[in-house]
């Protein structure tokens, strides 16, 4: 069969990926900029999940995860038409489609862990021929917040592969960044106080198409150099505060706090509530790590895949009174902590 490709980006207005596959037998080929994998998955599947930013539906309680329909190889049952072209329930064409989500592909496991995770709107039909080429089945997964629980529950070996061509700068990255966002500063406060505030705005649209050509840290200091300039401040200071424990989780979010008696998770447009949470699992499967969030009876409130640190949980839960946990799961223990959450955060 010929190789198939996304036909537009994650999110609607999004960067089309540059991602191929290919059915090689029973393997699954991808090509990404830079990279070639080659893998056995058990089953493809098809999403449309919420935006992490999307705090009506993060919020939503939801089903316990679950896959709306599978197919067997070479049979669409569950896609609908429209105009003689198939689509997957819940998502639209790339000229009609809602802003607050993000679609892609999964390769799973034969226990529906995620092996592969591919951002970027995938023809249906296109899909089900691969799925029959490889000999497996097609599953699609519609129904959120499940799908962000599914997306989140992931196979040793995980890898999220966004198919984007990153220019390496290598030991020059730090001196080029610094001297491009000088440079994009000084340009911005020479059209600023020249009046020429439109003329930046017009190159800010410039940096943005740019995103797409170049690494985005080196378009961010040349069209955004305040953001970029600014980054190492705020980032001191949330050490500080990671070693405080007043938070938890990356800088760019989402990352964890408590705002009087109540843990949030904040992202960077919004924040979700987490009434009655009461215990911090920190685990490890494998090389897999993450944080379950469990409330007063133990049942799990949200899961949050990577890679916390022990010492920095031990350190949120003790300052906001929380119980902390750390262990090692087994496949068992993993799939049925990771599967019988309501919500996730992929």
């Amino acid at each position: 069969m010929r190789a198939v490709r996304p036909i537009a980006g994650a999110v609607k207005n999004g960067a089309r990926p540059k991602t191929v596959l290919e059915a090689d037998g029973a393997w699954l080929v991808v090509d990404v900029p830079g990279e070639r994998l080659r893998l056995r998955p058990a089953a493809l599947a098809l999403y449309s999940c919420p935006l992490p930013d999307d705090k009506a539906a993060a919020a939503r309680p939801g089903p316990v995860a679950s896959t709306s329909g599978t197919t067997a190889p070479g049979s669409p049952g569950h896609f609908v038409s429209t105009g003689g072209r198939l689509v997957m329930p819940g998502s639209h064409g790339s000229g009609s489609r809602d802003p607050d989500r993000i679609l892609g592909l999964v390769a799973l496991d034969p226990d529906g862990l995620v092996m592969l995770d591919l951002p970027g709107e995938w023809l249906p039909r296109q899909i089900a021929e691969l799925a029959t080429a490889l000999g497996i089945p097609l599953t699609v997964q519609i129904t959120a917040p499940a799908a962000a629980v599914r997306l989140a529950a992931r196979a040793p070996g995980w890898r999220r592969l966004h198919g984007r061509r990153v220019l390496r700068l290598g030991r020059w990255t730090k001196p080029v960044l610094t001297t491009v966002a000088f440079t994009g500063l000084l340009v911005m406060a020479y059209l600023v106080t020249a009046g020429g505030w439109l003329a930046w705005r017009g190159l800010s649209g410039l940096g943005r198409m740019l995103l797409d050509l170049l690494d985005s840290k080196l378009a961010i200091a040349a069209f955004a150099p305040l953001a970029l300039l600014a980054r190492p401040i705020r980032a001191r200071f949330h050490r500080r505060r990671l070693a405080r424990g007043t938070r938890l989780g990356p800088l760019g979010g989402p990352y964890l706090r408590m705002i009087g008696t109540t843990l949030e998770l904040e992202y960077p447009k919004t924040s979700i509530p987490m009434a009655g949470a009461a215990t911090l699992v920190h685990y490890r499967y494998e090389e897999l790590a993450g944080l379950l969030i469990l409330n007063r009876t133990g049942a799990p409130l949200h899961h949050l895949p990577g890679p916390l640190t022990p010492d920095a949980v031990h350190r949120f839960a003790t300052r906001n009174s929380l119980d902390a946990r750390f262990l090692r799961f087994t496949r068992a223990e993993y799939l049925s902590a990771v599967h019988t959450t309501r919500r996730a955060t992929p």
